[in-house]
């Protein structure tokens, strides 16, 4: 398996990306300035800023940059995001001049001269409780050194007149100047690079912008901002409501202003996902030396064509001969899921690994407890199970009412994907065959007719829990909950006729199974069944307003919020809910709830 941790081993082909970031930070004339590296969660940020790093750090452009790598993430509990920033990049360039053997002495007395403001402004501290967080004391230490350290600073002289306030802001800038420029000319820049920016509360954000702005930002520095821009632009949307007019985002218009430069991080196309899932299954089954061959010639093919597979089993075999078995099986199956698994998880790099990470778990496992499975079909379930578990979940339920564990409903399905024409086929199975890339799963290799599939089922059971309760039901009940979850809205408007319909002890079986789906998946098509069958039966609605009051706020969408607020308008068990959401939920759960409440 694979660590989850950003890496300077370019597995993705970032080669043209740390290009970009290196132009944009060795070019003196743009100098001061400031780089934002945007992309989704897990597209690999941390990693190209690390790539781009090392870049600067070795080679030809060895001793001209001193590298500084801040998460003002880490340091959001003691909530001094703003001087731990600042004290990370003047202690960076204090620890490079003391290594110099004496050709710095300026330097480290302008660094000492900062450091003797910060202890004037009393915020000792913080870069005590900095330097104990970074040598890996827990929470509780690192808070105490930095009281005791405050108390020691308590008897030197401090400056408490806030006409001075700016006067010292100043006066900081100027030093970190003259900071900069002791290093000599041959120091080109001192490169910030600051992660996990989308992690962090409003509050810190805005705090790690201004020490850049106000305090850091001066010739010779560059700063390289990595993190998702739209949840940065949302948490500074959510900080000044009353700010924003019509359709404009301050948001947006506070990072163009941060951020003079842009590299984007795009998602992983089909072939360079094809690739990234080679590399990573030839890393575990070749030697190191096998390996680093095979990426060199992966980045050689990449130069050559950047949106083509890169490397395969032919090129792999060409590169270093003949390949092991498990690394042909292990290609077989990338070449098999992986423009499906790719285009499913959007070209997501962390996402593919995890799931990558979960299949070799599997197998290993499997192999401990004796259980044989064949890697190629648990691969091909999987990707069911990641990509469409409401799907994954029906062919569970198939799997257990039968005594063999082999569903005839999957076998009828393939031939059907395969234009065999099969006789007598029931509605349930063109129903699952007709939902979103099914007939593409059912297509892929290998074929799963006549397998049984206890075994590979075995390694899902946290995931399929509630689908025991469903599988229980009588076959018109869970005929009628699939309906109930349908996303075609007047086949689940009938549902809802049905269901009202339903004597007391069936509507009891029935809701269970309808709560547990919803539970799982608030924004979906069956919580508007739910919605709409709370609004007919009352004690489906006592059940909805039990199950949402020990719901996490962190799982209420948008779309259900508005949605309840239309249905429950009068209803004054609603109103406490919205207050909830309003005052806990995420920026669209809180616009929604604010919006039903009146507030807006």
């Amino acid at each position: 398996m694979w660590a989850d941790n950003e890496t300077e081993i370019d597995l993705l082909g970032f080669e043209f990306l740390v290009d970009e970031l290196e132009v944009l930070l060795i070019e003196r004339r743009l100098l001061p300035v400031t780089v934002g590296v945007f992309g989704d969660w897990g597209s690999g940020k941390s990693s190209l800023m690390r790539m781009t790093r090392k870049r600067l750090e070795t080679g030809e452009n060895s001793g001209k940059f001193i590298c500084v790598s801040f998460s003002p993430w880490r340091f959001e509990d003691f909530g001094y995001g703003k001087v731990a920033l600042m004290a990370a990049v003047v202690d960076a360039i204090a620890e490079y001049a003391q290594g110099q053997k004496g050709r710095l002495e300026q330097t480290i007395e302008c660094a000492n001269k900062l450091r003797a403001v910060l202890g004037r402004w009393g915020v000792w501290k913080h870069g005590a409780t900095i330097g104990a967080a970074a040598v890996g004391a827990g929470t509780e230490e690192a808070t105490l050194a930095g009281a005791v350290t405050d108390a020691v600073a308590a008897g030197s002289e401090r400056d408490d007149d806030p006409t001075r306030g700016f006067e010292t802001v100043a006066h900081f800038h100027i030093r970190f100047e003259e900071l900069v420029e002791s290093l000599g000319a041959e120091m080109q820049a001192v490169v910030v690079f600051i992660d996990d920016m989308d992690r962090c509360a409003t509050e810190t954000i805005v705090e790690t912008f201004e020490a850049m702005r106000l305090f850091l930002h001066s010739p010779k520095t560059a700063y390289v901002v990595g993190a998702h821009a739209e949840i940065v632009e949302a948490a500074l949307d959510g900080r000044y409501p009353n700010q924003l007019e019509g359709d404009e985002s301050l948001g947006r218009n506070y990072l163009e202003k941060m951020l003079q430069n842009s590299v984007a991080v795009p998602p992983l196309s089909e072939p360079e996902v094809q690739t990234y899932v080679n590399l990573l299954f030839a890393e575990l089954r070749t030697s190191e030396e096998q390996f680093q061959e095979l990426r060199r010639v992966a980045s050689e093919n990449r130069t050559r064509n950047q949106l083509g597979v890169a490397l395969n089993e032919g090129i792999a075999q060409g590169a270093i001969g003949e390949l092991s078995s498990e690394l042909v099986a292990d290609l077989g199956i990338a070449a098999g899921i992986g423009p499906t698994l790719g285009r499913g998880l959007r070209g997501n790099p962390r996402q593919i690994k995890r799931f990558l990470n979960r299949f070799l778990l599997r197998v290993e496992t499997a192999g401990k407890r004796g259980i044989e499975l064949d890697t190629a079909k648990l691969a091909k379930l999987m990707l069911l199970e990641e990509l469409h578990p409401r799907v994954f979940e029906r062919l569970f339920v198939w799997h257990l009412q039968t005594e063999s564990g082999v569903p005839t409903q999957l076998q009828l399905a393939e031939e059907l994907v395969a234009d065999k024409k099969p006789k007598n086929v029931a509605a349930e199975v063109t129903d699952w065959i007709a939902q979103p890339g099914v007939h593409e799963w059912l297509a892929l290799s290998p074929p799963l007719a006549g397998v049984s599939l206890g075994p590979y089922f075995t390694f899902s059971r946290d995931r399929l829990a509630g689908t025991v309760t469903t599988a229980r039901l009588p076959v018109e009940l869970q005929r009628l909950l699939g309906e109930l979850q349908s996303s075609v809205r007047p086949k689940r408007e009938n549902a809802v006729e049905q269901a009202t319909k339903l004597e007391g002890a069936e509507l009891s079986e029935l809701l269970p199974a309808l709560l547990d789906t919803v539970r799982a998946d608030v924004g979906g098509a069956a919580a508007q069944g739910l919605l709409a069958l709370a609004g007919r039966r009352g004690e489906v609605a006592v059940a909805l307003f039990d199950m949402l009051g020990t719901l996490p706020v962190a799982k209420v969408k948008g779309n259900f919020v508005l949605a309840f607020a239309n249905g429950f308008k009068s209803d004054p068990r609603a109103a406490v809910l919205l207050e909830r959401w309003a005052d806990k939920g995420s920026a669209d759960v809180k616009r929604q709830a604010e919006r039903a409440l009146g507030r807006r």
